[in-house]
């Protein structure tokens, strides 16, 4: 059985959807999506550590204001439709909220999901994130291939190693994904 492996954070729930409101929350200043350019939220806004772990702590641990990523349950859906074992890994030190996000959204109760911070990360066939330093760090679980979605912050990434796929929504994660699935079947 084909493994799919996901992030939540920016490839399910819209994280930085999720984190401008928190910051206006917090911070009673308005963002545009164009001004969080970059993961470096500490350097970016000029933030302490104690103050970074605050808002991090009201941006997961709370599921108000956390939209679903533009074709995230469709394309989650159709992979399940297809038969693929779908895992859910997170850089999450907690998983509880992110449980409730998805059962709350729709995608069911039955997902595993592990923190790379806590768990032992089984080994996928692909996976999608939208952090490339994620994927560095767990292409050696990575079995075929990995993929990259678009962001803003992540769109002058360059991958010297060839390791991820460039995709640019979830549309065209499904017709990349399964190209490559098709090309190894007929390689094999």
């Amino acid at each position: 059985m084909t493994v799919i492996g996901l992030d939540f954070d920016g490839v399910l729930a819209d994280f930085y959807f999720k984190l401008r409101y928190e910051i206006g929350k917090h911070y009673n200043i308005q963002f545009d999506f164009n001004d969080i350019y970059h993961q470096d939220i500490r350097n970016l806004f000029c933030i302490s550590e104690k103050e970074y772990k605050v808002l991090m702590n009201s941006v997961i641990n709370t599921n108000d204001h956390f939209p679903i990523i533009s074709g995230a349950l469709r394309g989650f859906n159709y992979l399940k439709s297809r038969g693929y074992n779908i895992n859910i890994i997170t850089a999450r030190h907690t998983v509880i909220s992110a449980q409730k996000w998805l059962e709350e959204n729709g995608f069911g109760d039955d997902i595993s999901i592990y923190s790379t911070s806590k768990d032992n990360i089984p080994e996928v066939d692909y996976f999608l994130d939208d952090s490339p330093r994620k994927i560095a760090n767990l292409i050696s679980y990575i079995k075929q291939k990995a993929f990259l979605l678009s962001s803003i912050y992540n769109r002058n990434a360059f991958d010297l190693k060839n390791r991820y796929i460039r995709v640019s929504n979830w549309d065209n994660f499904i017709i990349e994904l399964e190209k490559h699935i098709i090309d190894r079947v007929y390689i094999c």
